[in-house]
């Protein structure tokens, strides 16, 4: 199977949100915390109000301020993160070419020329967007299936299911 393909910024940061999420326990701790620190806020400015006390929304400060790192840390940075690589790195905005075959997988670009066995990936996942090739657990290569067909697709998987753990 032969792909070419340009990654996207967008790509990039889909890619990035679906290996942080791979784990159940950051995603549920992801969906609960905003909801937690909603009610906790609700809950401080009606206390406020309330009492009518100028110090009543000083004892609500550390938590909104946990709210506010929270909001940094989980939305914003992954985003400025993902852009930064994006533009410092010039093989991310290059045309690749992805051989896969029962040899490995073969990217070609301008910039680089690379291949690779099966036994150089420890784990593939396949997102709802695109197909993450693992070299270790921080490490991996994103392989959008906008540019497939669900034919195509399907052979990737089981190609990849074939030579290469999945990760869970």
């Amino acid at each position: 199977m032969q792909l070419t393909f340009k990654l996207t910024e967008a790509d990039l940061r889909a890619g990035y949100w679906e290996h942080r999420n791979l784990h159940p326990i950051r995603k549920w701790l992801f969906l609960i915390f905003p909801f937690f620190m909603s009610s906790c806020s609700v809950v401080g400015i009606y206390n406020s109000v309330i009492n009518s006390q100028e110090y009543a929304i000083a004892g609500w400060a550390p938590v909104l301020a946990i709210g506010l790192i929270w909001i940094f840390g989980y939305w914003v940075l992954p985003r400025k993160t993902a852009r930064r690589i994006f533009l410092t790195n010039p093989s991310m905005s290059a045309v690749q070419q992805m051989k896969i075959d029962e040899d490995g997988v073969q990217i070609t670009s301008i910039n680089f020329h690379s291949q690779m066995g099966w036994k150089t990936f420890a784990a593939w996942h396949e997102g709802r967007d695109y197909f993450s090739l693992y070299f270790s657990k921080l490490q991996y290569v994103v392989i959008p299936k906008r540019v497939m067909s669900q034919d195509e697709i399907s052979e990737m998987s089981a190609i990849f299911s074939k030579h290469i753990p999945t990760r869970r």
